[in-house]
C-alpha cells in the first residue's frame, strides 16, 4: 500500500507539470499573437503610406476621363492612319502592275486569238487535202478495171506514183505556206508592241 506522503508529493508534482506545459503554450500563444499584431499593424502603415498621397492629392491632380481617353484615340487614329497609307500604297503598286503590263497584255492576247483562228484554217486545209486524196483513190480504183496488159499495168503504177508524189509535195508546201503565215499573222502583234516599247 503506498504512502499517502508520497502519494500527495506525486500528485503535486504532476499538476506542476501540467501547470508548467500549459504556461508554456500560454506564452507560446501570446508571442504569436503579439508577433501577428505588429505584422499587421507594419502592413497597415504600409499601405496608409502608400495610399496617402492619391488620397490627399488635389482633384485637379487626379487623371481626368479626357486625359486617359485622348491618348487611346489618338494611338487608334494614328495606327488607322498608317494602315489606311499602307492599303493605298499596295493598290499604286497593283494599278502600276497593271498599267505597265496592260499592252503587252493586249498583244498576246490578241496573238492567241489569231493562232486559234489559223488552226481553224490549218483544219480546213488538211480536211480539204485528204478529201483530194480520196477522190484521186477512188479514180485509180476504176482505172483499175479496165487494165489489159502488162504495159498498161505498169503505166498505171507509174501514174499513181507520180500523181501521189506530186500530191503529198504540193500538200506539204501548201501547209508550210499556210503555218508560215499564220504564225507572221500571230507575231504580228507581238512585234507591233515590241517596236512600241522600244520606241516608248
Amino acid at each position: 500500500m503506498a504512502n499517502p506522503s508520497e502519494a500527495r508529493r506525486t500528485e503535486a508534482q504532476e499538476r506542476g507539470t501540467q501547470e508548467n506545459g500549459t504556461a508554456r503554450v500560454r506564452a507560446a500563444t501570446d508571442r504569436t499573437v503579439a508577433d501577428m499584431r505588429e505584422a499587421t499593424a507594419s502592413g497597415t502603415a504600409a499601405m496608409a503610406e502608400f495610399v496617402a498621397p492619391a488620397a490627399t492629392a488635389a482633384p485637379a491632380e487626379l487623371p481626368t476621363p479626357e486625359r486617359i481617353i485622348a491618348p487611346v484615340a489618338e494611338a487608334g487614329l494614328d495606327q488607322g492612319r498608317r494602315m489606311m497609307e499602307a492599303m493605298l500604297r499596295v493598290t499604286d503598286l497593283y494599278r502600276e502592275a497593271n498599267d505597265r503590263t496592260a499592252d503587252d497584255m493586249q498583244a498576246m492576247f490578241s496573238s492567241i486569238s489569231r493562232c486559234a483562228g489559223g488552226m481553224q484554217h490549218w483544219q480546213r486545209a488538211c480536211f480539204d487535202l485528204m478529201q483530194q486524196s480520196f477522190d484521186r483513190m477512188s479514180q485509180r480504183h476504176q482505172a483499175l478495171w479496165s487494165i489489159r496488159s502488162p504495159v498498161e499495168w505498169a503505166e498505171f503504177h507509174r501514174d499513181a506514183y507520180i500523181g501521189s508524189v506530186q500530191a503529198v509535195f504540193t500538200a506539204q508546201t501548201m501547209l508550210l505556206q499556210l503555218a508560215a503565215r499564220l504564225a507572221q499573222e500571230a507575231v504580228q502583234p507581238l512585234e507591233e508592241r515590241a517596236r512600241d516599247g522600244a520606241q516608248g
